[in-house]
């Protein structure tokens, strides 16, 4: 990751905490919405922009430094053996912490799925207690483990989502039997790489949208709409 993509991930992470939106950070800097978030997923990130943006905010290079340093001390922490077990064994659980993981609010999630604020209130304070996230007043919340620890292979999530059936099966676009030399395959890596971390930004951008205006997707070969049957048992009667 360049130095660049780590300074915004620390900036993207202190928008959310902060409860700052893209839009609300591009009319301080009198900036359209669509730049901030072009700015944000393509890393087009110049010195003198970052001045501005750190002045609207009231930071400096210095404690955005220490915030990146901090921020990458955080997302570097996976799951510990009790906190997949946790996670495994109580299912609302882990559909609280992938949804705010995702960039879910409390309010969101009552909305759109059988859950009472009471009930994502409590799941919150479990997650807490776990150490998977950390609350803060209003119900912002920090994340004390990675993104990825949550749906990477593995993962509590990819364990309950195997067991059931991934859409067509039958034909995934990225099942190609191939021979390869050793450099063909690190390119071929390489390529990969930047795809899945491309896909990782754009979902973090994205974050700061409403839940209504995203929908749960699978990069499966294709990209195409799809939602975790693990998902939708917990969905409300009518919910998109």
């Amino acid at each position: 990751m360049t130095q660049t993509a780590r300074l915004l991930d620390a900036l993207k992470f202190y928008l959310k905490v902060q409860g700052i939106t893209y839009r609300s950070l591009a009319q301080r800097l009198k900036l359209s919405e669509s730049s901030i978030k072009r700015l944000f997923s393509e890393e087009s990130l110049s010195l003198k922009r970052l001045e501005r943006i750190l002045k609207v905010l009231d930071l400096d290079f210095y404690e955005l430094a220490k915030m990146t340093h901090r921020h990458e001390r955080t997302m570097s922490q996976e799951l510990t053996e009790e906190q997949h077990h946790a996670l495994l064994k109580q299912p609302r659980l882990l559909l609280v912490a992938y949804l705010v993981v995702t960039g879910w609010s409390p309010d969101e999630i009552t909305q759109q799925y059988a859950l009472t604020l009471a009930e994502v209130n409590a799941l919150l304070l479990e997650l807490d207690r776990l150490e998977v996230v950390e609350l803060y007043p209003g119900n912002r919340l920090r994340m004390r483990v990675s993104r990825q620890a949550l749906i990477a292979p593995g993962s509590p999530l990819w364990e309950l989502c195997t067991q059931e059936a991934l859409p067509r099966p039958e034909a995934p676009a990225l099942c190609l039997p191939l021979t390869l030399s050793e450099d063909s395959q690190r390119l071929l890596k390489k390529d990969l790489d930047k795809l899945h971390r491309r896909a990782h930004e754009l979902a973090e951008a994205d974050q700061a949208l409403a839940a209504s205006e995203r929908q749960h997707m699978l990069l499966y070969g294709n990209l195409e709409a799809w939602e975790p049957p693990f998902l939708q048992r917990f969905r409300k009667e009518g919910g998109a």
